[in-house]
């Protein structure tokens, strides 16, 4: 099993202190693999595609969607 890097101390980190077991999946390790092009997979319907433009919305008009998105999941799950 592979052994976690050690993280530089100014690095992100949750909650992490001297006595946390270092031995768990280390997410970092192949970031980049997730963003390798695949031009088979890399392609979308264009038939459901939203093409249309959208203008600035101020923070409050954002909060206000984010707060209905989160109310709509929160219903179907």
């Amino acid at each position: 099993m592979k052994r976690a890097r050690p993280q530089p101390p100014d690095s992100f980190s949750l909650n992490r202190s001297s006595s946390d077991d270092d031995s768990g999946e280390n997410l970092m390790e192949d970031v980049e693999g997730d963003y390798v092009a695949i031009p088979e997979l890399d392609h979308y319907d264009e038939n459901i595609l939203d093409h249309r433009e959208y203008g600035a919305i101020d923070s409050k008009a954002r909060r206000a969607a984010e707060v209905q998105i989160m109310q709509v999941a929160n219903s179907i799950l």
